[in-house]
């Protein structure tokens, strides 16, 4: 690595080759790499220029773009270029949140037919109640509290966006496509499968066996939050008709991520309040169709319970 501007950078090369060179190396998958393998260190130690600025000025757009679909924290860095890619070219330098809100929805909506997915679900999950566990370190403090409960129980329980390495958990939901990158090598590799349950905005690998079901019809595109891991999967056993829903982990938004049992699940959010109280709200809804307690303290329980 050089300093300050140091050597040129792979992505800038082949950037530049495309354009002025008649090339044809595939950007798309040399920012997944960057995503998945690099990132992780420049966290650790920066360096260089950021990402970001890449981005908006390979596509000739404002930065805010990016930088909104950045704050989703739901996208691989491939996937925000191809949102970036269909921005009409009168919008490029005039940053318009409600026009990049509309292309992330509907970039994020491939409809699949769910049904028999749904059929198989209902019946591993029939007459039972379900824990969810999230990333959140009260997990590790509560630990004995909350196996206790599932044995006591015999609740079946999902991992959200994560594999657990304290609890061997019935399934793993993931609607997030960086966190499905994260943990999708590990996963295949591990003796340990839980089944996975994939929304269908993730390309997911076939030889997984997910099960896949459709995220239009679990995101509620009128909340800023509407498309919150934690609201989905709720969303999702309300339509297979769980009547007792137990929350584990899942401490709420942070703006200094030190909140996590795992610092690879680390998320910083500028505007954690804002989306704690937005996600307290949909669990509220939801309470309107099932038994929703928390095991765990939680940032969400105060608003979720007014």
């Amino acid at each position: 690595m050089g300093k300050s501007a140091g050597n040129c950078n792979t992505e800038l090369m082949a950037t530049y080759l495309n354009e002025f060179y008649g090339k044809n190396y595939d950007i798309s998958e040399i920012l997944n790499a960057i995503d998945l393998e690099i990132l992780k260190y420049r966290e650790i130690a920066k360096w260089g220029y950021q990402i970001t600025y890449y981005l908006a000025a390979a596509n000739k757009c404002h930065p805010n773009y990016v930088k909104f679909l950045e704050n989703k924290n739901r996208l691989r860095i491939k996937e925000i270029n191809a949102i970036l890619e269909q921005i009409e070219p009168e919008k490029l330098l005039n940053y318009d949140e409600k026009y990049i809100t509309e292309l992330y929805i509907k970039y994020q909506q491939k409809n699949i037919n769910d049904t028999q997915v749904y059929k198989k679900l209902s019946e591993n999950l029939k007459g039972s109640s379900v824990v969810l566990i999230g990333p959140g370190s009260s997990i590790k403090k509560d630990y004995d509290k909350i196996d206790k409960f599932i044995k006591e129980t015999k609740a079946v329980t999902f991992s959200v966006n994560h594999i657990n390495s304290l609890f061997n958990t019935d399934f793993i939901f993931v609607s997030n496509s960086k966190r499905y990158d994260q943990f999708i090598d590990f996963y295949q590799k591990a003796d340990y499968q839980p089944k996975l349950i994939v929304t269908s905005n993730i390309e997911s690998d076939e030889s997984t066996g997910a099960y896949t079901v459709n995220y239009s019809q679990l995101s509620n595109p009128d909340s800023p939050a509407g498309d919150n891991s934690l609201y989905l999967v709720m969303k999702m056993l309300v339509k297979l008709n769980v009547k007792e829903i137990y929350l584990a982990g899942f401490d709420g938004f942070s703006k200094y991520a030190q909140n996590y049992f795992d610092k690879t699940l680390q998320f910083k959010s500028t505007d954690a309040n804002d989306i704690t109280l937005e996600i307290s709200k949909l669990i509220k809804e939801i309470k309107q169709y099932a038994k929703v307690e928390f095991l765990t303290e939680s940032n969400y329980q105060r608003g979720a319970d007014e």
